[in-house]
């Protein structure tokens, strides 16, 4: 049994559990050694007692720091560990700071009743799932014996049409947006099927210009959704796009951003929705329309003039086909719109 000093240095204490003959470890909350040995000295006391079978010694606070430590490691997505951080915080809140071993599955049933009352039920489904996630992660570093998520539900919900923008649409949206870096994301988006995170990560380095590609890769700072490279083609109208940004600036590193800021650092994900937004009310547009619509736009013509779907499915970087099959509606809304002018007399 000893104490080694974690991350922000608080210590943990290192034992053997004789029942697994494992090492295990459990913080003593303290960044002051004095105060840590003095946990020690509880913590020897409490397991040498022989009515103290097995007492749970790890709680949500604990996991969380563990799920934290495990998925940076891994190289998940920044807003990937956001939500992990988010969700287990929400859980505390609604059944407070509980050892792993207490937690029964009511107390996700409560969590998911509470949760739906202030947000949709698609978000509701997603912190499900992420705490199935979190719990198969304590269950296999032996911090809890089961998953008390396992047998939850997920809510059903509807699922809502993918909307995309028409033609008109399109022009209404961008007659309303001045020219400026804004209007440039919200064209390469329309022109490459780009997520906004995609676009807001990308380099000039990603660029091949003599060949005319787009490569959507793997950083430091950002995860492609599916974790795999792809290729995108870039079209004439994207190339004159990307030529006319590119002339702009005065020098033009490998390392430098596309769509830089004012500072010449990264614009943040909100930002860039919230001003979608507020365009999107001053051309009077449905208000459910969001940035991803461009993304679903790109795709549904594409869709319309006839592109394969295995060609739809690497454009778009889906994981499965099941996924682009759903901007098939697209072809059968205009298939609807043909058998309508069958004009016959019967």
């Amino acid at each position: 049994m000893f104490l080694s000093k974690r991350a922000y240095g608080v210590y943990y204490l290192f034992y053997k559990d004789e029942t697994t003959n494992t090492f295990r470890k459990v913080s003593t909350k303290s960044k002051r050694k004095s105060e840590a040995n003095k946990f020690m000295l509880s913590f020897k006391e409490s397991i040498n007692k022989p009515t103290i079978i097995d007492t749970p010694l790890f709680d949500l606070s604990f996991l969380k720091s563990e799920v934290i430590n495990y998925t940076t490691t891994n190289c998940y997505q920044y807003s990937s560990i956001q939500i992990y951080k988010r969700v287990i915080d929400d859980l505390i809140k609604i059944i407070g700071n509980k050892t792993l071993q207490d937690i029964i599955p009511n107390d996700i049933e409560k969590f998911k009743n509470e949760r739906i009352k202030t947000v949709a039920a698609t978000t509701v489904n997603i912190e499900i799932r992420t705490l199935k996630s979190m719990f198969n992660i304590g269950v296999r570093f032996g911090f809890m014996k089961s998953n008390p998520a396992s047998t939850i539900k997920q809510i059903l919900s509807i699922q809502k049409e993918r909307l995309s923008f028409n033609e008109n649409e399109i022009k209404l949206f961008l007659n309303v947006i001045p020219a400026s870096k804004f209007k440039n994301i919200i064209i390469f988006g329309l022109l490459s099927g780009c997520r906004l995170d995609e676009i807001l990560n990308l380099q000039w380095k990603d660029l091949t210009l003599n060949e005319k590609f787009i490569v959507i890769r793997n950083k430091a700072n950002f995860k492609t959704k599916t974790g795999k490279i792809r290729t995108i083609p870039i079209s004439e109208n994207l190339y004159n796009l990307i030529i006319t940004i590119k002339q702009c600036k005065d020098k033009n590193s490998g390392e430098d951003f596309i769509f830089p800021n004012n500072k010449g650092k990264k614009y943040c994900k909100s930002y860039i929705s919230r001003t979608f937004k507020k365009y999107v009310r001053q051309a009077s547009l449905p208000a459910n329309f969001h940035f991803h619509c461009l993304r679903h736009t790109f795709l549904s013509t594409l869709a319309k003039n006839g592109v394969p779907i295995y060609h739809l499915k690497e454009l778009a970087g889906h994981a499965s086909i099941k996924t682009t099959e759903i901007y098939l509606h697209a072809i059968t809304d205009d298939l609807r719109q043909a058998v309508e002018k069958i004009n016959i007399k019967v």
